[in-house]
């Protein structure tokens, strides 16, 4: 009996050291429609860039608190990842078609679309992109 007293109160002793905790946190509200943010990344000192659910990509400023569209919101899906390379961002959409984009400056490309649902892109090097998708 005193063993499994040991051994439950070592049990509850381990959860309660290894459990999460639960903080509250500000949320970042960037556009006024009701939208959510698949992928976050720095792009700048003061800037982050996001792709989302609903608005498309915007690049934030966390000083001015000013956003900018990058790539406008699509009906086919959701952007669901991106990679920043220098000025370069790439971002792919989810969905009925698989879609990805370049944006330099104020310069979009689509560079790839397919019937397919795209999880993640990974940037292997300055030239080639490598896709995850289902």
């Amino acid at each position: 009996m005193r063993n499994s007293i040991v051994f439950l109160g070592s049990i509850l002793i381990c959860s309660l050291s290894f459990a999460q905790e639960i903080r509250s946190i500000d949320t970042l509200h960037f556009t006024k429609e009701k939208s959510y943010s698949r992928i976050v990344a720095r792009y700048s000192k003061n800037e982050l860039v996001f792709g989302t659910s609903k608005t498309g990509v915007i690049l934030y400023n966390e000083k001015t608190k000013q956003t900018k569209t990058l790539v406008q919101a699509v009906n086919c899906g959701e952007f669901r990842d991106l990679i920043v390379d220098g000025k370069n961002i790439y971002t792919c959409v989810s969905g009925d078609s698989g879609i990805i984009y370049h944006v330099n400056g104020n310069k979009v490309r689509e560079i790839y679309r397919d019937a397919c649902f795209i999880d993640d892109i990974v940037l292997k090097d300055k030239r080639d992109i490598i896709i995850l998708m289902d």
